[in-house]
């Protein structure tokens, strides 16, 4: 991956974990059979985080071998989603509840809890074969309002990236060109494109590039 990628290590977020709680806050009965060391649930988890919560996930089961957690990748909506509908009980994010999320569960009198459990990166890539090294705040805030449009395509995870929303709050963007940036699946996706096309910058999670270089796998 390094032989084909220059990476820019950009901004820092946080990594939080969601929990909605039942309604006054009053917790639910646990079944005998399960406590915080055992049993089983099911956690959605923005697609940006999912490395380096995957490593946790891994070294806590393999401590507690009767202890199961289901993690599932989602996009930063579809994650909010299902927390509000309540087919999720635990989502980790790269932000806080806006205003009127924590409104909708104010409404029904349910109490979330909100835990920061760590931080990640953004990491702006290109092609090993471009010239360029250096990319300013300016140029970034350029590209994705489309004032350098032609310069370069920017890609990135998909249409309801986290990173993207980030990137626009960030640098305080009213409204990202839609012609300037291109979706496509997921990490995954961006840093192949970006490995194999010149002239494109990739915006993705800094720990998707831990986690390639640590499998030692070639982009």
């Amino acid at each position: 991956m390094k032989n084909s990628l220059k990476i820019i290590l950009f901004s820092i977020f946080g990594v939080l974990m969601l929990v909605s709680c039942n309604r006054n806050g009053k917790q639910a009965p646990t079944a005998p059979s399960e406590d915080i060391l055992r049993g089983k649930v099911n956690v959605l988890v923005d697609e940006t985080l999912y490395p380096i919560i995957k490593e946790q996930v891994d070294v806590f089961q393999s401590s507690y071998s009767d202890a199961t957690i289901q993690l599932l990748a989602k996009p930063e909506i579809k994650a909010i989603n299902a927390l509000l509908a309540d087919t999720s009980n635990v989502i980790i994010l790269t932000r806080k509840l806006t205003a009127a999320e924590g409104k909708n569960f104010k409404d029904r009198k349910i109490v979330p809890k909100e835990y920061q459990i760590g931080s990640d990166a953004i990491a702006l890539i290109n092609n090993v074969g471009d010239a360029d090294t250096i990319i300013t705040l300016s140029d970034v805030k350029s590209l994705l309002n489309g004032t350098l449009k032609g310069k370069y395509k920017v890609v990135f995870d998909n249409a309801n990236s986290s990173t993207l929303r980030f990137l626009k709050e960030y640098l305080s963007i009213d409204k990202i060109d839609p012609t300037a940036i291109s979706a496509l699946e997921n990490n995954t996706d961006v840093i192949k494109y970006v490995s194999e096309n010149k002239g494109s910058i990739g915006i993705v999670g800094f720990n998707w590039i831990l986690d390639m270089t640590q499998k030692n796998l070639n982009y």
